[in-house]
């Protein structure tokens, strides 16, 4: 699924891991809701009829049934439950060991990693390009701090211990470790 290369969704885990895919099915346009979980789904019609007729900030709920139900049958219901803590602990704020990880290296970050290459290599833009204009838009946070030029560079204390994570608009993630 998916318009592009950069944008699809692949039933291969290396090639979209299961929090990725999981995201996917989150994110979709709250018309496709009902659709897919008669499509993509095992899930019996009077349940499906249920969450079709969610509204608002409620429909968040079914998007979240959908993106377990079909993680599960893809890549095991294990890793559609870990992709579904993974999304709970992120988008609260916790992060967390579950989000999936981007290890940089301590020498690039002390030779001034830039925050558009990170985000390239971290697989969060299709393109230094692309990471440029998400920078430009306003869309990129590391930490809490906003990132407002294209020639920002990521600071050695900017990363913490446990990791820190890297935002490209609302929905995609990663967290950053420092390695040796």
């Amino acid at each position: 699924m998916g318009k592009t290369a950069a944008g699809a969704v692949w039933l291969s885990a290396e090639r979209t891991s299961p929090f990725d895919f999981y995201q996917y099915f989150v994110n979709v346009d709250d018309r496709d809701v009902a659709r897919f979980l008669k499509l993509l789904t095992f899930l019996p019609m009077d349940e499906i009829g249920r969450l079709a007729a969610l509204e608002g900030a409620e429909l968040r709920a079914a998007k979240q049934t959908l993106a377990c139900a079909v993680t599960a049958i893809v890549h095991g219901q294990a890793e559609a439950e870990k992709a579904q803590d993974a999304a709970r602990a992120a988008f609260g704020g916790a992060g967390g060991d579950l989000v999936p990880t981007h290890v940089v290296a301590a020498a690039d970050i002390s030779a001034g990693l830039k925050t558009v290459d990170l985000l390239a290599a971290a697989g969060l833009a299709a393109s230094k390009s692309a990471a440029r204009r998400l920078v430009e838009q306003g869309g990129v946070r590391l930490g809490a701090r906003r990132v407002t030029t294209v020639d920002d560079v990521v600071q050695p204390g900017e990363i913490a211990a446990d990791g820190t994570l890297l935002h490209a608009g609302k929905k995609h993630l990663r967290r950053i470790v420092v390695g040796s």
